[in-house]
C-alpha cells in the first residue's frame, strides 16, 4: 500500500545567481511493507487562477540544475524505503540566470504488482513537493499587486438575511513570485467600517490567483455577513474598488404591512 508522508509540501527558494542550494526532504513509510521510490524533479507551468499547474509539455530550463547529496543515491534511480522507515533527503539546486523557476520534487513508486485473469498489472503511487525558486541578486525582493476583478452579489442589499459574496481576482505584477496578504477594506462615508483578511497566497510572476478569506486557519470563500446598516458602502483590495447599497427592504415591508393590516382592522370596525 502507498502511504507516505513527505516534508515540507512546498519550499520557496530565493537564490543568487551561480550559488548552490541545498534543500532537505523527509520521507517516512507509514506503510508495513518495503517500499521501492524513484526520486525525481519535473518543471512546471501555472494553469488557471485557481492554483492549478500543468506539467504537459513544459520544457527544462538549462538555466537550473538538480542533483541528490545523499551517497548512493541518484535522480531517476530507485531506493528501498523499508517499513515505517523514515529517511532524509537533500537537494543540491543551482541557478544560472535571474530568473524564475518552478518544479516539484517527486517520489514515484512503481513496484506494486496485481494479477489479473489476463495479465499481469503494476499500480503506481507518487507524492511530491513544489519548488519556488527566485533568482535574484538581491534577497529583499519587491513585490507589486494590481487587482483585476472585484465584484459583489448582491450589490443591492437589504439589512438583515443572507451574506454579500465577494469574488476578487490579482495579478502580480513583478518579476518574482510573492505572497499577498493584503486586507480588504469597507468603508463608509470614508470611514472604516471593517478590515477583511484575506489568505496568504503565493502568486508566481505575472500570474493571477483568485483571492480567499480567512476562516480561522483556513482558506474560504469572502463574504460579508449581516446585519448591515442602511447606505452606500465602498470595498476596495489594492488598488481597485466597488460599491454596494444597503437598504431597509424588510423593515420597510414589515412597516407597510402593519399599516395595511391596522388600516383594514379600522375599515371593518367603522362598518359595524
Amino acid at each position: 500500500m502507498f502511504n507516505l508522508t513527505l516534508y515540507p509540501a512546498k519550499v520557496e527558494i530565493i537564490a543568487k545567481p551561480n550559488a548552490t542550494i541545498t534543500q532537505a526532504f523527509e520521507v517516512t513509510n507509514n506503510s508495513d511493507s518495503i517500499i521501492s521510490l524513484i526520486p525525481e524533479i519535473l518543471p512546471w507551468l501555472p494553469q488557471g487562477p485557481d492554483g492549478s499547474v500543468t506539467y504537459d509539455q513544459v520544457p527544462t530550463s538549462a538555466s537550473f540544475s538538480f542533483s541528490i547529496v545523499n551517497p548512493n543515491l541518484k535522480l531517476g534511480q530507485s531506493f528501498i524505503l523499508k517499513p515505517q522507515e523514515k529517511k532524509q533527503i537533500v537537494v543540491k539546486l543551482k541557478s544560472s540566470s535571474v530568473s524564475d523557476g518552478y518544479f516539484t520534487f517527486f517520489l514515484s513508486q512503481n513496484d506494486i504488482q496485481t494479477n489479473s485473469l489476463q495479465n499481469n498489472s503494476y499500480l503506481s503511487g507518487k507524492i511530491g513537493s513544489h519548488l519556488l525558486i527566485a533568482t535574484s541578486e538581491t534577497e529583499n525582493l519587491t513585490s507589486s499587486f494590481t487587482t483585476t476583478k472585484l465584484s459583489l452579489n448582491p450589490k443591492l442589499k437589504d439589512i438583515f438575511f443572507t451574506p454579500i459574496n465577494l469574488s476578487a481576482q490579482v495579478i502580480n505584477t513583478s518579476d518574482h513570485y510573492a505572497t499577498h496578504s493584503s486586507p480588504i477594506i469597507i468603508t463608509k462615508n470614508n470611514q472604516l467600517i471593517q478590515k477583511i483578511d484575506t489568505y496568504p497566497t503565493t502568486i508566481l510572476a505575472h500570474e493571477s490567483r483568485q483571492i480567499q478569506c480567512f476562516n480561522q486557519t483556513s482558506p474560504v470563500n469572502c463574504q460579508l455577513q449581516p446585519p448591515f446598516w442602511p447606505g452606500l458602502y465602498t470595498v476596495t483590495l489594492n488598488d481597485k474598488s466597488t460599491n454596494y447599497f444597503v437598504f431597509p427592504f424588510s423593515l420597510v415591508i414589515t412597516i407597510v404591512f402593519a399599516i395595511l393590516f391596522w388600516l383594514l382592522v379600522r375599515f371593518r370596525l367603522s362598518r359595524r
